[in-house]
């Protein structure tokens, strides 16, 4: 009996010496902890800061600024991912539509530049916005479509040459779509308008045209006349 006392003293000694020599997170181990390793590429994503955000956010309009529209086009999509209703989304959701439009992804642009205008109806790029959507869906031959828009642009643009180019393709929207009388009042305008503009002999002619189709012969000739 002795002897076995003798025998499982020294096993108990031979341990403790080795558990002594071993690591300290082996030692864990004999407390029932586990170190789970991290392994490259997996687990969670770190939450973006601030601090990422804003840098992302940079980048991205560096790469407007320099017509580098695909990776702008990356990045924007990035940051509106993260950052939904960040401070600086609407304008990113304006500059993302305007890389879909110049990388004639017409379809992603009206998406992108319609969430702009919900977000900010009256901002800085709201005019610039919805000449866009105007434009694409005029040469898309979607004429009906376009003359919201349109007009959206003509009350908020702030440039006299760009406003009478609005109010003529408002004009050619609405004799395309069939809106006769909405066409001859736009042309009117025109015509009427105090400021130069290029449009103007381009609408008596229009105008003279509609006010013929419309049997108004009389209001026609004076087209003529002046």
């Amino acid at each position: 009996m002795i002897r076995h006392l003798i025998r499982d003293t020294l096993a108990i000694c031979a341990a403790s010496s080795l558990l002594l020599a071993a690591p300290a997170h082996l030692q864990a181990q004999g407390s029932g902890l586990r170190a789970t390793p991290i392994q490259p590429g997996v687990g969670p994503a770190p939450a973006p800061t601030p601090e990422t955000m804003d840098t992302r956010l940079r980048f991205a309009n560096m790469l407007y600024n320099y017509q580098k529209y695909e990776g702008a086009k990356e990045k924007y999509t990035e940051y509106l991912r993260a950052s939904p209703d960040g401070p600086e989304s609407a304008a990113a959701w304006f500059r993302l539509g305007d890389c879909n439009r110049r990388l004639n992804a017409p379809d992603d642009a009206i998406r992108c530049l319609s969430n702009y205008l919900k977000l900010a109806p009256e901002g800085e790029f709201a005019a610039a916005a919805a000449f866009s959507i105007a434009r694409i869906h005029f040469n898309a031959d979607r004429y009906a479509d376009s003359l919201p828009f349109w007009a959206m642009a003509a009350v908020s643009l702030k440039d006299p040459e760009v406003k009478m180019e609005t109010e003529f393709f408002y004009a050619q929207a609405s004799q395309l779509s069939g809106k006769i009388p909405q066409a001859i009042a736009a042309y009117q305008k025109l015509v009427d308008a105090k400021v130069e503009h290029r449009y103007r002999e381009r609408s008596v002619l229009e105008l003279t045209i509609l006010n013929m189709v419309e049997g108004d012969k009389t209001t026609a000739q004076q087209h003529f006349e002046n």
